[in-house]
């Protein structure tokens, strides 16, 4: 049974495995601040923090120096991964090691389906700025 509960992780920690859109950044650090609070957590995979979804919330986390995010784990033999790029295989051993490299996909390349709808949440920025 997945992990339901949002759990403060570093910044730091996160292991990006798609390359972002400049545009979708800014535009999300902007809501971001505008509203003062993180609302969606970021799904990353258990054991090395690779990031599964949320590649655009993560960058705008490093832009803003936040210390922490809020993210929910997951183990892949609870999580189907597919490529959404034909001719580009994907697979969950794959993304690990691209999280792990540094050689990440291109843009949208991957989708995770989840076990559980993901959850909203409301982290005061100002509190994801220091130690939780």
């Amino acid at each position: 049974m997945p992990e339901t509960s949002i759990g403060l992780i570093a910044v730091d920690t996160l292991r990006q495995t798609e390359a972002f859109d400049e545009d979708r950044v800014t535009w999300l650090i902007g809501k971001i601040r505008e509203d003062g609070v993180w609302r969606v957590p970021i799904c990353i995979e258990r054991a090395h923090h690779v990031v599964m979804d949320g590649h655009h919330r993560t960058e705008a986390a490093r832009r803003m120096r936040l210390k922490h995010v809020p993210c929910l784990k997951f183990d892949y033999d609870e999580v189907r991964v597919y490529s959404r790029r034909p001719g580009l295989p994907v697979s969950a051993e794959d993304v690990i090691a691209r999280g792990l490299s540094g050689r990440i996909y291109p843009i949208k390349s991957t989708r995770h389906e989840f076990p559980i709808a993901l959850p909203d949440c409301a982290y005061p920025i100002e509190a994801l700025k220091g130690t939780p």
